[in-house]
């Protein structure tokens, strides 16, 4: 049982490491990054794991000595939520302006279909040449 606790606390460990971004240099998650800060970021982690707090209160004491930009991701609120909704919103809005498109091209078509066809039936200017291509495939029928 003990030994399935430390694997446990070893895995929150290691998935803080991979939320916290090194503030030495901000680029890089304290688990990729090799610096004296990143190294006593680790074991600062490790041990608040083993004072038993969560995961929660963990990156709260790091937010709260580094400020939001530790975070690898934002939290959603505020206006960190615009991170979170504004992909969404996108796709969204393009999926109306396509939807949009496709209807207004549509109904063009249709109109042109439509006075195409209707200058067909009550024009006058059909060429004799059609007329006598018809005339010769009907009298194939009989």
């Amino acid at each position: 049982m003990v030994r399935s606790a430390r694997a446990d606390d070893e895995a929150l460990a290691r998935r803080l490491e991979d939320e916290l971004i090194a503030p030495c240099c901000f680029r890089q998650t304290v688990s990729h990054h090799d610096s004296d800060v990143a190294n006593r970021i680790k074991e600062s982690i490790r041990r608040q794991i083993a004072m038993g707090r969560t995961e929660r209160e963990v990156l709260d004491s790091f937010v709260a000595q580094y400020g939001e930009a530790i975070l690898a991701e934002p939290r959603a609120r505020g206006f960190n939520r615009l991170a979170y909704l504004t992909p969404f919103g996108a796709v969204g809005l393009g999926l109306v302006a396509v939807t949009a498109w496709v209807i207004a091209r549509r109904r063009e078509v249709d109109r042109a279909v439509c006075a195409h066809g209707a200058r067909e039936a009550i024009g006058p200017d059909r060429t004799p040449a059609l007329r006598a291509k018809l005339a010769e495939e009907l009298s194939h029928l009989d």
